[in-house]
């Protein structure tokens, strides 16, 4: 009878342990290798896994980084952003430079608006108020909101109803950063009272806190309808935002860096830049985290090598037995295929179950305390994907090459083999 045949009649043969049977096949085989030391299979499986749990975690983070939406929170409308430059230390050495003095001769003007508006190519110019509130005996910059642009503002982190109307109808405020408001001795529905100064008159305002925003641009903002109720004399513009088409981007920038080339306290940004800054951060972030990653990978791989080669030691002679009654060198590879792909499959289904609800809680608490380019959460199934393929082909690998290394001993050494 031909070797082949003979290990296709032990397959049929039972083998009789008390009261049970089981039968022989490559694949119960590579169960019993695996299973045959429980503690060091789930330990194998849990450290693989812990790694890939992590690299599914992080891939929830960084694949969920929204570069658009985070150059928007730096730029809120247009191509182009026009923007008072002032001191935010209120500087007693240079009153200058501080935004109270240079808005009594505001650059940002209806003079300037109307030139950038003449501009070729120009399609829009938006504009927002600011003024400065003395509170208490110190001087804070106030913004003046739309209700378009104070929805953009809002985040799941801002603190109370934030509801836009209902601030109009009792001339309520919203605080601009949620984090300072109680240690500087604020909460919610508490009443304030303070001058504002937009650089042509001062004026007083009375209300009540009816909200934070997690980060906002300035300390406080006050609904555009507020303002306009205390019948401000004035403009005071702190940011003009030009927008146009993609086409005459090139064309729009140079003729407004021209138009304000000699104007003192004027910042002026694009939205390409802010988009490219925004690109660069998540890119070091990925970068990093993925760098990371990889090395806690190759420990968990190790790990697994280190079990793989264990099994094959210790179950060489086996191995050199149930060759010599007719197990072939390819049932020998995928049995080793086998226990490679239980390892893997354990490890993937480890990662998923239990990296994918710790990161999408990594991303909510990121989006609610506004970290960089938390938007919209999705699964990152291309990095999902990568890991497995990676898990997949370097099992596939080190099961081949232990075959390989296994088969170099001659039959009748593999037989004698005494571990």
């Amino acid at each position: 009878m031909k070797q082949h045949d003979i290990w296709k009649t032990q397959q049929k043969r039972t083998m009789e342990c008390g009261k049970a049977k089981k039968n022989i096949s490559v694949f119960s085989l590579a169960m019993a290798n695996v299973v045959g030391n429980k503690k060091r299979t789930i330990g194998t499986i849990l450290t693989m896994g812990l790694a890939c749990v992590l690299f599914v975690i992080i891939a929830n983070f960084v694949g969920n980084i929204d570069t658009e939406y985070e150059a928007r929170k730096g730029m809120n409308h247009g191509q182009f952003e026009l923007k008072l430059d002032y001191s935010y230390e209120w500087d007693e050495a240079y009153p200058e430079n501080n935004l109270d003095s240079i808005l009594k001769k505001n650059p940002l003007n209806d003079t300037l608006i109307a030139e950038i508006e003449r501009i070729p190519g120009v399609n829009k110019v938006l504009t927002r108020e600011i003024a400065v509130a003395k509170i208490n005996g110190s001087k804070q910059v106030v913004s003046i909101v739309n209700k378009e642009d104070f929805e953009k503002m809002r985040y799941e982190g801002d603190l109370g109803p934030m509801d836009y109307n209902e601030a109009v109808r009792n001339g309520d405020v919203f605080f601009g950063w949620s984090m300072w408001m109680a240690s500087d001795g604020y909460s919610l529905n508490d009443p304030m009272t303070f001058e504002l100064d937009n650089g042509t008159e001062e004026f007083t305002y009375k209300g009540n806190i009816d909200g934070a925003f997690t980060s906002a641009d300035t300390y406080l903002v006050i609904p555009e309808e507020v303002y306009q109720a205390m019948q401000p004399e004035g403009v005071s513009y702190g940011y003009i935002w030009i927008d146009t088409d993609e086409g005459d981007v090139a064309s729009v920038e140079q003729n407004v860096r021209n138009l304000i080339a000699d104007t003192s306290y004027v910042k002026f940004k694009t939205y390409h830049d802010e988009l490219q800054t925004a690109e660069f951060a998540s890119t070091m972030m990925k970068l990093g985290s993925y760098l990371f990653m990889a090395i806690a990978g190759l420990i968990g791989f190790m790990n697994l090598a280190n079990t793989m080669i264990i099994n094959i030691i210790t179950k060489r002679q086996e191995y050199g037995v149930l060759q010599a009654v007719g197990m072939t060198n390819k049932q020998l590879n995928i049995g080793l295929q086998l226990q490679g792909l239980i390892f893997t499959l354990g490890t993937i289904f480890v990662s998923l179950v239990v990296g994918l609800p710790i990161g999408y809680l990594l991303f909510s608490y990121a989006k609610v305390n506004g970290v960089f380019g938390m938007n919209v959460y999705h699964i990152p199934f291309i990095p999902i994907l990568a890991m497995i393929l990676v898990v997949s082909f370097l099992q596939i690998v080190l099961s081949f090459v232990l075959s390989h290394n296994l088969k170099k001993a001659t039959l009748v050494e593999r037989i004698r083999y005494q571990g």
